[in-house]
This record gives C-alpha cells, sequence and structure tokens, in this order.
C-alpha cells in the first residue's frame, strides 16, 4: 500500500522493492542482496522504531 501511495504522490519515484531479514516474495531483497542494487536514495520506514 505504502508503495502505490508513494508512486501516486510522487510519480517522479520509482520503487525497486523493500529489504526485509524474515520475508520472502517478490520485490522483497535481504541486506546482502541491496549492494547489488543500482538506486539514488533509499528511504528507511520501520514500525519498530514508533
Amino acid at each position: 500500500m505504502f508503495a502505490k501511495v508513494l508512486a501516486q504522490t510522487y510519480p517522479e519515484v520509482s520503487m525497486i522493492g523493500f529489504v526485509d531479514k524474515a520475508k520472502e516474495g517478490k520485490d522483497v531483497y535481504r541486506l546482502p542482496e541491496v549492494k547489488k542494487l543500482k538506486f539514488d536514495y533509499m528511504l528507511i520506514l520501520s514500525a519498530n522504531h514508533f
């Protein structure tokens, strides 16, 4: 849902995926895989810190 709202609000933003150490699925990456991705910025949101 977050990616959809972000894309609608900022159409110039391109989402690569999500980082998660436990989940698996389409567009879900583990931390070691992030090093292989090309991106300009990373947005970090964590429910554990709110």
